[in-house]
């Protein structure tokens, strides 16, 4: 079962990978808005997501929450709850 820090790091990755910047300068404790991630970006990463973790993922869900590290947490949540 995935933690938040794990989904938390795999999203920095993706988010670095897809916006071409250095993982080191994306804070979880922001906000996908504050850290630019546009809804293309969203789009991909909720396919990776939903194949990865396999659970459906809401795309409101990943500009509602206050942070990454949030979305992450709520992310946990989803897949504890989707779990026999």
């Amino acid at each position: 079962m995935p933690t938040e820090p794990d989904i938390t790091r795999w999203l920095i990755s993706a988010i670095a990978k897809e916006t071409e910047v250095d993982p080191a300068s994306i804070d979880p404790d922001k906000s996908a808005h504050v850290l630019g991630i546009d809804s293309a970006v969203m789009v991909s990463l909720i396919f990776d997501l939903e194949d990865k973790y396999g659970v459906r993922v809401n795309p409101d869900s990943f500009f509602q929450q206050p942070s990454l590290r949030e979305f992450s947490r709520h992310l946990v949540e989803q897949i504890e709850s989707s779990s026999p």
